[in-house]
Order: structure tokens, then sequence, then C-alpha cells
């Protein structure tokens, strides 16, 4: 994310994910301050939805820049 921050020097955040197998955690960057949400287990249907949830409001925010 530090890479992906340095050529896109706008000031607007930076969003990510990392999976390891059923395992998702989702992150932000915002200047210098990084934040990870918990982790969310695709095995279990609340965490699951949450996880739908997160990317569709993730493209909304992306799409609204």
């Amino acid at each position: 994310m530090l890479i992906a921050q340095y050529p896109n020097n706008d000031g607007k955040p930076l969003y990510g994910s990392y999976v390891i197998g059923s395992n998702w955690w989702f992150t932000i960057l915002i200047g210098e301050d990084y934040c990870s949400s918990r982790e969310f287990n695709m095995d279990n249907r609340q965490d699951l939805l949450q996880i739908v949830f997160i990317l569709k409001r993730l493209k909304t925010l992306i799409l609204e820049r």
C-alpha cells in the first residue's frame, strides 16, 4: 500500500484487502495511518454477508472518487 501511495500522491485513502484461505481482512491507509479490520471467515454465513456488503460499499466509494 505504501508503494501505491507514492505515485497516487493525491491525499485520498487507499483501500485494500488480503485473503488467507477462507479468512479475509480489509485495510485502509490514510497518510501515515493504517488500519486493518477484524478477521472475516467466509465459512461463517454472517461473515460472508459482511464481506459482500463491504465489497459493494467499497465499489461505491471508488466509483464516487
